[in-house]
């Protein structure tokens, strides 16, 4: 019987970071045979979003990105063919992956959609950001940047739950609307019509007690500028790190003995089946929000990673059957 043909974008060099349109390349080959232990994946959701797609790969390595999708050939019995299964499988319609790398989706309320989103790497990592590293008091000021993407919107939420006082900021004004008319923000700055450093003197006069970005570049830097003392800064991405402006305020940090924290979903292995129950709870009792924006097909890739990398944007791809 043919195989399945495994159609993928992959790495034409190594990379230590996001890379670009030039070093991904369009590849197709037999879907790989199967040994004791392995799954044979059809892929229906490839996930695009810098937190993954910024890690380290080997060249000719599909692009690092999650996925859902089907097991259709199994040679594990812990995974049955037909389970949905989500991991990191790279920009793939046919990954073959050992089973124990695989996370099999109960039979619970939760949507594909989801498991893309909020109950996921990207809800993990805010949740890790407000709970583990910032830790916001009751009344502190929190400012997450690239607040309209999943990380940041969610990493908003999670921190009014702790009583703090957030600050969105975003890249647009219907995108502010959002923030504070349905996730409850307390405040947003349109970055692109308004001066940020400004803004967030207005907005947070007794300084910024907590950051939660995923930026880097030249928000970062405003956010350094506006500290108060003791602040804590949980950096999950640098999506600006190409613009050409390192931070001019870094001596905030020592200034205000500040905490900066690079954190990355992968360093809490032991918290993460925590963090999964917590989100599932919130999500399936309507507690938390989120929304996802879909492009049909993977030949969109490039499309998305260059909005992921600009702006920490999710972009969810839909893989024709």
């Amino acid at each position: 019987m043919a195989r399945p043909l495994n159609r993928m974008w992959r790495l034409s060099h190594a990379v230590q970071g996001g890379p670009s349109d030039e070093e991904i390349a369009w590849h197709e080959e037999p879907a790989a045979e199967l040994t004791d232990g392995d799954v044979l994946v059809e892929s229906t959701h490839v996930v695009i979003d810098s937190i993954v797609t910024g890690m380290p790969a080997a060249e000719g390595a599909p692009l690092p990105c999650a996925a859902i999708g089907k097991v259709i050939e199994s040679r594990d019995p812990r995974v049955p063919v037909g389970s949905t299964v989500s991991g990191l499988f790279g920009a793939q319609t046919h990954p073959r992956v050992p089973g124990n790398t695989v996370f099999v989706h109960p039979d619970n309320a939760l949507t594909d959609e989801d498991y893309l989103g909020a109950v996921s790497y990207i809800g993990a990592t805010a949740l890790l950001a407000v709970q583990e590293v910032v830790k916001p008091q009751h009344g502190e000021t929190v400012v997450v940047t690239a607040a309209s993407s999943t990380v940041g919107a969610l990493a908003g939420q999670l921190a009014k739950r702790e009583g703090a006082r957030v600050v969105g900021v975003t890249t647009s004004a219907a995108h502010s609307s959002w923030l504070i008319g349905e996730l409850g923000f307390d405040a947003a700055i349109d970055r692109r019509s308004e001066d940020l450093g400004p803004a967030l003197s207005r907005l947070c006069p007794e300084g910024i007690d907590c950051v939660i970005d995923g930026l880097g570049g030249t928000v970062l830097d405003a956010c350094l500028a506006q500290l108060a003392m003791h602040a804590r800064l949980a950096l999950y991405g640098t999506a600006q790190q190409a613009r050409p402006a390192a931070p001019v305020h870094f001596g905030q940090l020592v200034a205000k003995r500040a905490r900066l924290h690079g954190l990355s979903f992968l360093d809490y292995p032991l918290e993460l089946a925590g963090t999964l129950e917590t989100l599932t709870d919130l999500v399936t009792s309507k507690r938390l929000r989120y929304r996802l924006e879909q492009l049909e097909g993977l030949e969109h890739t490039a499309a998305a990673l260059r909005r992921s990398r600009g702006e920490a944007e999710t972009i969810v791809l839909r893989i024709a059957s």
